[in-house]
């Protein structure tokens, strides 16, 4: 992708970021609170850009089945992996009985008992009783999100594999099908790997033994495909 169309993608990002803010914004997710995303700015890097977008644009339809509620910390969202305390996250509330039913994080560090790093997905969805130290009981389901320049090529084995590995450690690679209630994204039923370029489309049958779905073309002005 040549240097001017990736600008012109990352800003096509930016404000469908806006956009979906300003959505959400109206549904009073924000407590009030119109600017939330002073963190992302010239310097940011595009795969973050993207990464915050698939979490943007997942709220929105989210905002359909559930009271998304922002849980305003003394950070705003991480950039690199991190602990989860101290960052600001979301919840997702009942509609009808306003019960918190799941937190959802960005970038923040899941810990196992073989390893005090454990791992980092991008989006997690982990139990309302989950503390500010997560480990693998604590999380129900994982959206990862992967940016390619070149959008034209399929995911990569390596992306498939390792993501599956990721699923093991925090044991969601055996979640149930629909925990989240998606309503565009209805398809979602797994574990997914969000990306703007196109699924690996004869890898299905091994993405899906292993808990996890591949989401293709999830991208500004695309049709998004799930396989």
């Amino acid at each position: 992708m040549p240097i001017l169309e990736t600008r012109s993608h990352i800003s096509d990002l930016n404000q469908a970021i806006k956009d979906y803010s300003e959505f959400l914004a109206d549904v009073n997710v924000w407590n009030n609170s119109k600017e939330p995303f002073g963190h992302i700015d010239g310097q940011t890097e595009t795969n973050y850009i993207y990464e915050f977008y698939c979490l943007m644009r997942i709220l929105k339809d989210l905002s359909q089945s559930y009271k998304i509620r922002f849980d305003v910390q003394e950070n705003m969202f991480p950039k690199a992996p991190a602990n989860k305390k101290g960052w600001s996250k979301f919840w997702l509330h009942d509609k009808e009985t306003n019960t918190p039913l799941f937190q959802v994080c960005l970038g923040t560090r899941i810990h196992t008992e073989l390893d005090e790093n454990g791992a980092t997905p991008d989006i997690s969805f982990q139990l309302s009783e989950a503390s500010d130290r997560p480990f693998p009981k604590d999380v129900v389901f994982i959206l990862d999100a992967k940016y390619t320049i070149k959008s034209d090529q399929s995911l990569k084995m390596k992306e498939l594999r390792n993501f599956g590995m990721v699923l093991i450690d925090l044991e969601v690679n055996k979640v149930e099908p629909g925990i989240i209630k998606f309503n565009e994204f209805k398809t979602i039923t797994l574990n997914s790997l969000l990306t703007n370029c196109n699924a690996h489309h004869s890898k299905k049958a091994y993405t899906h033994e292993r808990g996890f779905k591949q989401v293709g073309k999830f991208d500004v002005g695309e049709e998004f495909e799930v396989v």
